[in-house]
């Protein structure tokens, strides 16, 4: 069984890392053979030409596709004369139905085709358009939707067209009931949670602080402004861990984020670090007496998920599909609760032998539902069923 699967591949992005372990999978699975075809971005350095930084590629075991990437919403940053003309010409609705018609010439030969849906380069309007020349020539469809694109938001008949792909994957069934009052068939959807690699555990590793995603939007649905309260309350009770924060590539309010945290005098207590993967990402995790997701929107299955997988407690909300990932093996607290989050940090880090029983815990569900293994299986048996 032939399979383009089409997606981002940048190397400092969640996105890639969660199609390389399908990718990974693939290779030791007889029956399935996958091809993976990608396109230059908003984060590539060359997302403005028609070029790719092959640097920037998670690996070079893929088919990259040079378009240029123009926003719906540009800057003046790249110049007034490209600003004005992305913004009157409105480039992004030609160029993305333009990657789209590539992205299908790419995939041509793959009876069924997979496209990993985030934002930019591989959102709605690149997607239908694939989407209409596949069912055109009698391809099957796959489509993994990881959030709604805005055009998707603000055109809401776009997603009526979603019906005609053979199988909707989402990572959460609070995600499946939005797409299906959205307009999306029930029966095509499939909930299908979030894999993660299982990295080794090294019991080497002193567990001596904490660690927060801060993901692509730092200001936005993370519960930073909870996370500083809750490290001045700590400070304030002579308490002394600090956290480190790890971000997307090109981070929004990532500069307002450090501004905030000199202008409360907690340098001391807060580490930063670029985009984390793979051994690096399993060793700060594995340092951290717990993950931190007081989240109060969006999605929190990747923190979460990582953290379980290196036996990491996690202290989370109750929001953004957390308790459908932890389950029985997370510390929830209120949102927006610095109080709450605090005494939690605190129980914590006086009782190692809750650390090490959340951690096993958390270990034990990640092996049993969210190996990275056991998710791409059950991907390549929908691939099965549609053929």
């Amino acid at each position: 069984m032939k399979v383009c699967v089409i997606g981002c591949w940048y190397r400092d992005d969640i996105y890639s890392h969660h199609l390389k372990t399908l990718m990974d999978a693939g290779k030791r699975h007889n029956n399935v053979d996958l091809d993976l075809v990608t396109s230059n971005c908003n984060c590539f350095s060359s997302s403005q030409k028609y070029s790719i930084t092959e640097e920037e590629l998670l690996d070079r075991n893929c088919s990259a596709i040079k378009i240029p990437f123009a926003p719906a919403d540009p800057t003046k940053k790249y110049g007034k004369l490209k600003y004005f003309l992305v913004k009157g010409l409105k480039l992004n609705f030609i160029l993305e139905p333009l990657r789209g018609i590539t992205f299908f010439m790419r995939a041509r030969k793959c009876p069924v085709v997979h496209f990993d849906q985030v934002l930019k380069s591989f959102g709605v309007l690149s997607f239908l358009v694939l989407l209409a020349s596949s069912k055109l020539f009698g391809k099957k469809v796959v489509v993994t939707v990881h959030e709604l694109d805005p055009l998707q938001e603000k055109y809401s008949r776009l997603n009526r067209y979603y019906n005609w792909a053979d199988r909707i994957i989402v990572f959460s069934s609070t995600f499946k009931e939005q797409l299906v009052s959205a307009g999306m068939k029930m029966e095509k959807i499939e909930v299908v949670p979030y894999g993660v690699a299982l990295e080794p555990l090294k019991g080497s590793f002193k567990r001596d602080r904490f660690i927060f995603f801060g993901g692509h939007k730092l200001l936005n649905g993370k519960g930073f402004h909870t996370l500083l309260e809750t490290l001045d309350i700590l400070r304030a009770k002579g308490r002394k861990s600090s956290v480190l924060i790890y971000t997307g590539e090109g981070c929004i309010g990532l500069e307002e984020g450090k501004k905030l945290v000199k202008d409360m005098h907690l340098d001391e207590y807060v580490k930063w670090s670029d985009f984390l993967s793979g051994a690096k990402m399993a060793e700060a995790y594995q340092k951290s007496i717990a993950c931190l997701v007081p989240f109060t929107g969006g999605s929190g299955r990747y923190p979460a998920t990582a953290a379980m997988a290196n036996a990491t407690p996690v202290i989370a909300t109750r929001k953004a599909d957390l308790p459908e990932y932890l389950g029985d093996a997370g510390i929830y607290i209120r949102e927006s609760s610095a109080e709450e989050l605090s005494d939690a940090m605190m129980n914590l880090m006086d009782n190692p032998d809750m650390v090490r029983s959340f951690g096993e815990k958390g270990r034990k569900r990640a092996e049993e539902h969210f190996s990275a293994e056991l998710i791409s299986q059950r991907i390549f048996q929908i691939y099965g069923e549609i053929q």
